[in-house]
């Protein structure tokens, strides 16, 4: 009864730290789309107002051409204002749907970036990695996917990993130590907590199993 207890807890414990990451990610991804829909909302007032000032000093043209401002306005006919107004309502239209279309694509846009970042997160800071009874320790520069890497055994190399969804491979390239000038590579998975991670390692001497703890 007690182990039932506790195993219940347990998951409640791991649902809701998936709702709270859940609920992060869609406060951030929210705080985007209000950033880019009041930019966009602004450029919309801006077109809508030059787009009705134009087309009122247009019909006020049409119906006194004394309106008009300038030698050219004022050499322009009645036909000639009625065109100028369906082309200015046509250009006001079309530039109005645009906005209006990327208005629609915002949330889109704001979540593709977030799991982006999401993506890069997964790399974290350090990597504690172990092969063949060796001891590494894989520091990132920065939030590039470029990491420093020292051995136990004196190796220092710089790693190159590229993420695919949370399948990763490292391209290895050793500077000093017992394999210098050697470019080895890595394959492998970060796991679903992304806390963790293991593969097989590629080099000269043959297929060894590689695993690292990440660390942010």
């Amino acid at each position: 009864m007690r182990k039932t207890i506790c195993t219940e807890i347990a998951l409640a414990f791991i649902l809701l730290g998936s709702i709270s990451a859940n609920a992060a990610q869609h406060r951030t991804v929210q705080k985007c789309v209000e950033v880019e829909l009041t930019d966009i909302s602004q450029k919309i007032h801006r077109l809508k107002s030059k787009c009705t000032s134009e087309l009122r000093y247009i019909n006020n043209c049409i119906r006194n051409p004394d309106n008009a401002r300038g030698s050219r306005d004022r050499s322009r006919s009645k036909s000639d204002w009625i065109k100028l107004k369906k082309s200015v309502e046509g250009r006001c239209e079309m530039e109005l749907a645009v906005l209006n279309r990327q208005k629609s694509e915002v949330w889109t846009l704001c979540k593709s970036m977030e799991d982006s970042k999401r993506v890069t997160d997964l790399l974290g800071a350090t990597w504690e990695e172990s092969e063949t009874g060796i001891g590494g320790v894989w520091k990132r520069r920065g939030k590039s996917n470029v990491f420093d890497a020292t051995w136990d055994n004196g190796a220092v190399a710089e790693l190159t990993i590229t993420l695919s969804g949370k399948d990763v491979r490292i391209v290895r390239k050793d500077i000093r130590g017992p394999n210098a000038g050697q470019v080895m590579d890595y394959e492998g998975a970060i796991s679903e907590d992304g806390k963790t991670a293991s593969g097989t390692m590629k080099s000269l001497a043959g297929q060894a199993p590689w695993s690292a703890a990440i660390s942010e």
